[in-house]
């Protein structure tokens, strides 16, 4: 992936900039290009965010992407729309108008699980 990285992200996807995120925020020794890679990936995020440019089945994985690395600047963004996201039956919508996903509720449910 490093190979790929690109002064203004990745070349296309956002699946790739939140898997860049969790992959280059885990790492235990950190480069220089690391660290400029997840700053950049969640900048990314978060300006897709801002666009309201994210479908919710994205949403939900971000979240629990972001979660677990502890790249809070992304989380606080997007959990209130993970919230915003859960729908009447106590699941979570899909990119797809489905009542839900199941995939989006388990990620859902397991950051409920931490406290949150």
């Amino acid at each position: 992936m490093r190979s790929d990285w690109e002064e203004d992200g990745f070349p296309v996807f956002l699946h790739t900039h939140w898997m860049g995120l969790y992959i280059f925020r885990c790492l235990d020794e950190q480069t220089d290009l690391d660290r400029e890679i997840a700053r950049g990936c969640a900048s990314r995020l978060i300006g897709d965010f801002s666009k309201d440019a994210v479908d919710a089945t994205d949403v939900t994985a971000i979240a629990h992407a972001a979660f677990r690395p502890g790249a809070n600047d992304v989380f606080d963004v997007v959990f209130p729309m993970v919230v915003r996201n859960q729908v009447v039956d106590g699941g979570w919508t899909t990119a797809y108008g489905d009542g839900h996903g199941p995939q989006s509720t388990i990620e859902a449910m397991h950051l409920a699980a931490q406290g949150l």
